[in-house]
């Protein structure tokens, strides 16, 4: 799922842009701040989600085996990204990547009451 979907054409900025270019009526410097934080927030909850996935795939207890599948995994994508025309990896968004990942997680944690 993910690596198709940032494969894709329609996952870079330009084309997200252009999206909320026609859902909005603003243009310039506000227009590509919502995408900014748009496509930041999508960074953050999908690989949130991925951590998540994984904590169940590898079981209740292994947090920490979750959240580094997913910082890994979020790490390759960005990487994978270069290769991409149209699109870039960065260490910033493979940061942000494992940081929803981590907030997830320590989400799951509390409310599971630490067990």
């Amino acid at each position: 799922g993910i690596f198709i979907f940032t494969h894709s054409p329609v996952s870079t900025g330009e084309h997200t842009l252009s999206i909320w270019e026609s859902l909005f009526s603003v243009s310039g410097s506000t227009l590509e701040t919502i995408n900014f934080i748009s496509r930041k927030i999508t960074h953050f909850v999908t690989f949130g989600l991925l951590g998540w996935m994984f904590l169940c795939y590898f079981g209740k207890n292994h947090y920490f085996y979750a959240w580094l599948a997913a910082t890994i995994y979020g790490g390759l994508d960005e990487w994978h990204q270069t290769f991409i025309d149209g699109r870039m990896g960065t260490v910033m968004d493979a940061y942000l990547n494992s940081l929803g990942a981590l907030t997830v997680l320590l989400l799951v944690y509390l409310f599971n009451g630490r067990k």
